[in-house]
């Protein structure tokens, strides 16, 4: 069997006109049945471009930053590049992502 913990918060301020600024901090931790555990540290630079559609927002999100994993005393890391896409839905003071 194996178990997984991951936490990534998102957190994101609006700049100006529908871009915002994020980061995106995280931790994993997998344990297999009979293996050591590999956690994976990770941070993102998220720049995030919202086009306002009623309470809809489409929204455009580059990511670039820092991974790190460690199993025993073994280590790898290096940098990546990545995006997303997606709509964020107002409701209320909530903001849901799809």
């Amino acid at each position: 069997s194996t178990t997984v913990f991951s936490f990534n918060p998102n957190i994101g301020v609006m700049i100006v006109g529908g871009f915002e600024l994020g980061l995106i901090p995280g931790i994993t931790m997998s344990t297999s049945t009979g293996s050591k555990t590999i956690t994976d540290y990770n941070i993102f630079l998220a720049p995030v471009y919202n086009i306002k559609a009623g309470k809809a927002y489409p929204f455009f999100e580059l990511l670039a930053g820092y991974n790190s994993s460690v199993q025993g005393s073994s280590s790898i890391s290096g940098y990546g590049l990545g995006g997303s896409t997606g709509v964020k839905v107002q409701i209320g003071l909530i903001q849901v992502t799809f």
